[in-house]
């Protein structure tokens, strides 16, 4: 499980987003309620600006991509993402069984969609695990959800619409049924938000108390060995304390002195190049002791450094 990048490609096929074609599906909900709040966030460009961090030259391009969620190109998760992890990873370059391999295999976790597998397709966005969202964009169901609470009675199931006629679906999409929705139905996510209307006002959304105990509970059901190569700030998203069989990687390296220290920025580029050895041994390994075995023989000096806890030097 890799962190995001900021940095995105632009850019994709015609297909848009399908929340019900990702993966750990049990978050599609929460998804829904952060998708609208963020387009609806994105009526106000300075506001958006503010609650992204970022400058407002750069919020020129980021506010347009996450009004335009729904309605972007989509790509893989492998593809969309650049930035020091992804250069490491360098996707464009794999054969094509490490890619499939990938997409099994490997995981990102946005912070807009939750943990993803590096085969799903989304739209190109910005937003960050300390972003400052308005919740006031949250439908009456939506905010049931994000709280717990079931949605009141004759409340309308947060989905995002079939793409009109003539549009192909996402991959890994189920064929739509019936026709489109009729008139005074429920809040469509892939709707144009109104001329001229302003958000409502309301305090930010935590994005941890969203995310938190829903990819919590996904991650620990998830099978299989875990290699948690996430930031500390996206760990805070979905905690794995005492799931068995998860390794979250420290990278250090080691000084003049002999010294070992532990790299910060620069950590992100040991990640993905030990991710791109992964995918390209194809291993589905069983046991950190497999694990460990291949790291050996790959040339990573990789070590189990506590219960759930591994080193990498380089």
């Amino acid at each position: 499980m890799l962190p995001p990048s900021e940095t995105k490609r632009d850019g994709g096929t015609d297909d848009r987003l399908d929340l019900s074609s990702l993966s750990f599906p049990k978050l599609k909900t929460r998804r829904a309620d952060l998708v609208r709040a963020v387009r609806a966030m994105s009526r106000d460009p300075l506001a958006a600006a503010s609650a992204l961090k970022v400058s407002p030259a750069l919020a020129a391009v980021e506010v347009a991509r996450n009004r335009r969620l729904t309605l972007s190109p989509t790509m893989a998760v492998l593809d969309r993402y650049t930035g020091v992890v992804f250069d490491g990873l360098d996707a464009p370059s794999l054969p094509p069984a490490a890619r499939a391999f990938a997409f099994e295999h490997v995981g990102v976790h946005s912070a807009l969609f939750g943990p993803v597998l590096a085969g799903d397709r989304i739209p190109a966005y910005r937003l960050s695990h300390d972003s400052r969202v308005p919740a006031a964009a949250a439908s009456p169901a939506g905010a049931a959800a994000s709280t717990g609470a079931a949605p009141p009675a004759g409340a309308t199931p947060l989905t995002v619409p079939a793409p009109p006629a003539g549009t192909a679906p996402s991959a890994g999409a189920a064929p739509s049924a019936g026709a489109a929705p009729s008139a005074g139905s429920g809040p469509s996510l892939h709707a144009a938000p109104s001329a001229g209307a302003a958000p409502r006002i309301a305090p930010p959304l935590s994005l941890k108390k969203h995310w938190a105990a829903p990819v919590s509970a996904a991650l620990r059901s998830h099978p299989g060995l875990l290699l948690d190569f996430r930031s500390e700030g996206y760990v805070a998203l979905g905690p794995v304390d005492g799931r068995p069989n998860s390794y979250f990687l420290r990278v250090f390296t080691v000084g003049p002195g002999g010294e070992r220290r532990a790299l910060n920025h620069f950590n992100k580029k040991a990640k993905g190049e030990l991710t791109r050895a992964l995918v390209l041994a194809g291993i589905d390994f069983a046991s950190v002791d497999d694990l460990l075995a291949w790291a050996s023989s790959a040339g990573f000096d990789l070590r189990l450094s506590a219960p759930s806890e591994l080193t990498l030097t380089v």
